[in-house]
């Protein structure tokens, strides 16, 4: 059974909301993480990684299980982020062991090196297979934080896997990742919806649909966007069919 450990996120075993339209084939997308050492979900604000993260960690793995630290400003600097991974993977992993990873603060000096080898060196202990999940990677600054992750993830035993989310192209050593075929790399083109991924969610939260025509220009205007479809959709809802007719007419109003 999954064990998923996800600090800070309230709904990770809740229900899922008719806002957040549950797309399969982004589930198997992400499924594909288990083939790569790194994986990395890149897109900006609003496009739907962590309600994409929530689904896949619900969607259940056998014999699996799931170390998920949800990033603040706070972890900026080694000590508290890796003193945060090292609790997150240890409440899914209790026999997780590295340490040199204990004895981390403020007060001592740090060396990437030593951290490598100890981080390495417990996960390689680990039997069963574990996803790391890191979101908002965006919030990390440190290149200590960036150097050290970039070697463990390099030291990776088959059955380990991160999961890096970020709305900027994280400053890991991604091109010996590309070389060894070991990064799989999804981002707002895959993210973004499309004609039927913004039928279903019309009708899921109580739109009647409008004609293709309108919706497709709808897709167009946003570029896919979900957090401009919502915003748009929330106007449709709240100036009714007249609304959708002004704005379908304006679409095909020459500029």
């Amino acid at each position: 059974m999954s064990d998923v450990c996800a600090p800070g996120d309230n709904e990770a075993s809740g229900k899922r909301s008719s806002n957040n339209l549950l797309r399969p084939q982004l589930i198997d997308l992400v499924n594909r993480a288990e083939d790569y050492r790194l994986t990395v979900l890149l897109a900006p604000a609003g496009s739907g990684k962590s309600t994409l993260l929530r689904q896949w960690l619900r969607s259940g793995r056998q014999n699996t299980r799931f170390a998920v630290l949800n990033l603040e400003p706070r972890h900026h600097s080694p000590a508290p982020f890796f003193s945060s991974l090292i609790k997150t993977i240890k409440q899914s992993c209790a026999q997780f062991d590295a340490y040199y990873l204990n004895q981390i603060n403020d007060s001592v000096e740090f060396s990437v090196e030593a951290v490598t080898e100890s981080l390495a060196q417990g996960l390689a202990r680990l039997r069963e297979p574990l996803f790391v999940v890191l979101d908002d990677y965006q919030l990390i600054q440190d290149d200590n934080i960036h150097r050290t992750l970039s070697q463990v993830i390099f030291t990776l035993p088959p059955h380990i896997h991160f999961v890096v989310a970020s709305r900027s192209h994280p400053p890991l050593q991604l091109s010996r990742l590309k070389l060894e075929d070991s990064l799989l790399s999804i981002d707002a083109n895959d993210l973004k919806w499309d004609l039927e991924a913004l039928e279903n969610w019309f009708r899921s939260v109580g739109l009647a649909t409008a004609d293709k025509a309108f919706m497709q220009d709808l897709l167009d205007w946003t570029e896919g966007w979900i957090a401009g479809i919502k915003l748009m959709a929330l106007s449709l809802k709240g100036g009714g069919a007249d609304q959708s007719d002004h704005m379908a007419q304006e679409s095909k109003s020459p500029e």
